[in-house]
């Protein structure tokens, strides 16, 4: 009996926004700042939103990361565009994707460490 084939990260391409959209708040019930960056002192404002996380070493390529759920988390609105914290902190955004996708985001590292 073979193994069953990995399909991959649900993509807005093939699968749709409202489906990429679902798996990946499902997958984060809320924003992950208070999760992955405990110290941060800011409280979730306003709706959720998506950010992209590119891979390590391709965000100065000027693109953003794929729309898939293997490069999307939740942020809160405040964090995302009143804080600016993904900017700021996408090692902590990658090891939280590395639980799911260390193939595409390496293995995850506690840090402290803000990239």
């Amino acid at each position: 009996m073979s193994a069953p084939i990995d399909p991959g990260p649900l993509s807005a391409a093939v699968d749709g926004w409202d489906a990429v959209r679902r798996k990946v708040f499902n997958r984060d019930l809320g924003c992950i700042v208070p999760t992955v960056d405990p110290k941060n002192a800011y409280p979730c404002k306003g709706m959720p939103t998506l950010d992209h996380v590119p891979e390590r070493g391709k965000n100065a390529m000027g693109k953003k990361a794929p729309d898939d759920e293997a490069h999307l988390v939740t942020i809160c609105a405040y964090h995302h565009t009143g804080q600016l914290w993904p900017e700021r902190n996408r090692e902590l955004e990658r090891s939280y994707l590395a639980r799911w996708w260390p193939d595409i985001h390496g293995e995850r590292v506690e840090t402290d460490e803000r990239t």
